[in-house]
């Protein structure tokens, strides 16, 4: 059995005391700083270590009922259904905890951490969940000490651990009832494995996140609003980084690490009457390590509504999408300059790179096709899929794509070889984003959910899809409202852009 030590700074002596007292019964126990790894990340350490443990104590004071740090958490603890005990070590009651604590009783610190520890495992010996223990002479009460836990009901595919956020809100009715290792989902049947939960959560105050790139150790966000800032997140950190500011609205970002570029597209308005419509874009070239330094500008040639850009660092390339058009701009980003213009399908969205041939992938929302676009321009294929595809993603082998349907609740898998859509995956409502963890062989997919989210649960999910069976490898995850862009970085982390709640979402794989 091992124990996870939740406790604030100021009673690490406690903490320590009681570990020891543990260890001389054969219980391991977890507790920061002591048990975090040099060079991690801490929430992610903490949160790998309450998903990891058999039980929780908590040192309850009157800083650890204040503790945002506590708080989180027992919310992990609750999500992760693990029974919590808490000992008192000041002579007050809960606040800021009652939620998780006013039904249940406390163990005091009398008679140091032996005894302490002694009526913690004599409740902890039963194997259904203790509703009251024995009160021996440390003052332990007689009513039960084991908190309720919620339930979350997310499992992982081979032995991948994820997590999904306890900063997200959904009501407990409404989530599966379920316990590790085995969770039965409506729709999904039983699947196995550790539960699920997110970490981190970065907001970006009444910005509106849509698209992202990962770069040089950073994410970066582009926020799609009349501000027009680009965030920047360094995953070590819990809040995000100072904003680019480049005065219009930024649809799209993408990174050329190899020449240590960032490409940021942006979108100029104009108001006719109270309607704000496309005044031109601009494709900026940013250095990727210091992206407030503007290495280069491209004005024209890109349309008056741009959508997104992609990158194909090899070929000295980027491709941006008109997002009122049917044409792709070709810019040579070494000479800052519009080499030409490509034909395609009704309002091209999304836009992939085969990184083996170099074929580029583009997305058509006005008439449901992709199209494939060879290297030299001299050859162009059409794949219908589902209805509105909105973005795609090419699989480091260069043998699938896989485009998100946003008016629908599929992605559809083309074979780049034979040029044909040959399956559908079946994903939440609104399907927006799509990404692969190539390590981990999943696809993630952002789902929007019910655009209005009028009903405050948020309503936007992420689907963890797995290449090889291409059906879902855990329960769809709450990920926040309005969720677009998703986005893998190379530590197994995924992060979910929110445009109705403003904000990205970490979450961490282990």
């Amino acid at each position: 059995m091992t124990v996870f030590l939740s406790h604030v700074s100021a009673q690490h002596g406690y903490a320590d005391s009681l570990a020891r007292a543990l260890a001389a019964h054969g219980v391991m126990s977890w507790y920061a700083p002591r048990d975090i790894r040099p060079g991690s990340i801490w929430d992610e350490e903490i949160a790998n270590a309450i998903h990891s443990c058999d039980r929780m104590v908590l040192i309850f004071s009157a800083a650890a009922d204040q503790s945002p740090h506590v708080k989180r958490e027992m919310a992990l603890a609750d999500r992760f259904r693990k029974p919590v005990y808490w000992v008192r070590v000041e002579d007050v009651q809960p606040v800021q905890l009652a939620y998780y604590l006013s039904s249940t009783q406390w163990v005091d610190w009398h008679g140091g951490a032996k005894a302490v520890a002694g009526a913690l495992l004599g409740a902890m010996q039963d194997e259904a969940p203790p509703r009251s223990i024995p009160s021996p002479t440390t003052g332990v009460s007689r009513r039960g000490l084991l908190i309720g836990a919620g339930a979350v009901g997310l499992a992982a595919v081979g032995g991948v651990a994820w997590w999904a956020s306890s900063q997200v809100s959904r009501p407990q009715e409404n989530l599966p009832a379920a316990s590790t290792p085995e969770a039965t989902v409506q729709g999904l049947g039983t699947v196995s494995g550790p539960a699920v939960v997110m970490v981190r959560d970065y907001g970006f105050g009444k910005n509106e996140p849509s698209d992202l790139a990962f770069g040089a150790d950073r994410i970066y966000v582009a926020c799609n609003d009349d501000r027009g800032l680009l965030g920047v997140i360094d995953p070590s950190q819990p809040e995000p980084l100072p904003s680019v500011d480049l005065k219009c609205s930024i649809t799209g970002v993408a990174v050329n690490a190899s020449a240590g570029h960032l490409y940021v597209l942006g979108r100029r308005t104009k108001k006719s009457g109270n309607k704000p419509e496309p005044a031109g874009g601009s494709l900026w070239t940013l250095d990727l390590k210091n992206p407030h330094q503007t290495l280069g500008e491209v004005k024209g040639g890109i349309g008056q509504d741009p959508f997104r850009v992609a990158a194909d660092p090899e070929r000295g390339l980027a491709y941006v999408s008109g997002g009122g058009s049917n044409r792709v701009a070709v810019v040579d980003v070494n000479t800052q300059k519009v080499k030409r213009e490509i034909t395609v399908g009704d309002y091209p969205a999304g836009m992939a790179i085969d990184p083996l041939s170099h074929r580029l992938v583009v997305t058509c929302r006005g008439t449901n096709q992709v199209y494939l676009v060879d290297p030299d321009l001299s050859h162009v294929e059409v794949v219908p899929v589902g209805s509105y595809p909105y973005r795609c993603v090419v699989d480091a082998a260069g043998a699938f794509a896989y485009v998100a349907n946003a008016h629908g609740k599929t992605v559809s898998v083309i074979d780049l070889k034979s040029a044909k859509a040959v399956a559908e995956i079946e994903v939440g409502v609104h399907p927006g984003g799509v990404c692969i963890d190539e390590k981990q062989q999943l696809l993630y997919v952002s789902n929007s959910g019910y655009q209005d989210n009028t009903d405050g649960r948020g309503g936007g999910t992420m689907s963890v899809i797995s290449l090889a069976t291409r059906k879902r490898a855990v329960p769809d995850v709450i990920v926040g409202r309005g969720p677009t862009g998703v986005i893998a970085d190379d530590r197994g982390r995924v992060y979910v852009a929110n445009r109705r709640d403003f904000t990205v979402k970490m979450l961490s794989s282990s």
